[in-house]
């Protein structure tokens, strides 16, 4: 995506138009994905605690400057997660019912 986006602000300079930006947030877990709405109005729908988790550290590039933050999920999956030394720790709770989940570790990174 990041790649994409370079040669989209290429042709954007080119028309003397500023650069767009975009930052990903990336976690994983269980999620429904559907098709919802009647049949002259059909929409793609994916809800979980996860999704909402995805769209919080996605948030979090804005706030670091980053390009993009994934949360411990991800970062422990990864072969060599020590080599992603730019860290930072935060709580999340995702429903009022349950205590705050922490997530240990983010990483953040910029292309």
């Amino acid at each position: 995506m990041h790649a994409a986006v370079k040669n989209f602000n290429n042709q954007r300079e080119q028309q003397g138009l500023p650069p767009v930006g975009i930052g990903v947030g990336l976690h994983m877990g269980d999620l429904m994905l559907g098709i919802i709405g009647s049949d002259d109005r059909l929409q793609g729908a994916v809800v979980a605690d996860v999704v909402n988790s995805a769209a919080r550290l996605e948030g979090l590039t804005r706030i670091y400057g980053s390009s993009i933050s994934v949360s411990e999920s991800i970062l422990s999956s990864l072969k060599d997660p020590d080599i992603y030394n730019h860290l930072i720790r935060f709580w999340e709770s995702t429903r009022k019912t349950r205590p705050p989940a922490f997530i240990s570790r983010v990483a953040l990174t910029t292309w």
